[in-house]
Formats: structure tokens, C-alpha cells, sequence
């Protein structure tokens, strides 16, 4: 189970294990490949992010 972004990355934050951590399990969305617009933009790796999963 993702527990958040926070957690993620806590050894890389300024927060202990004593620091309450609030989250909304954010931070894990997928990116969507765009290929289609990727060809008319020319831009190598672009992802969309659908917040609606």
C-alpha cells in the first residue's frame, strides 16, 4: 500500500520518527503516454497525469 510521498522520501527531509506525518496518499499517480502529442510537440518523454484514477 502507497503510504505518501512523505514517507517516500522521509530519510531525505528534514523530519524524524517522532514527526507526525499527514497524507492523502498523494504523490503516486500514473502518467498516461501521449504519443500522439509527443510527434507534434517534439518533445521526447511527456506524460499526462490523470488525477481521475
Amino acid at each position: 500500500m502507497w503510504t505518501g510521498i512523505i514517507e517516500k522520501y522521509r530519510a531525505y527531509l528534514p523530519v524524524s520518527e517522532q514527526t507526525p506525518i499527514v497524507s492523502l496518499c498523494e504523490g503516486n499517480t500514473p502518467l498516461i503516454p501521449i504519443d500522439n502529442l509527443l510527434k507534434r510537440w517534439a518533445y521526447p518523454h511527456v506524460g499526462m497525469s490523470n488525477t481521475k484514477v
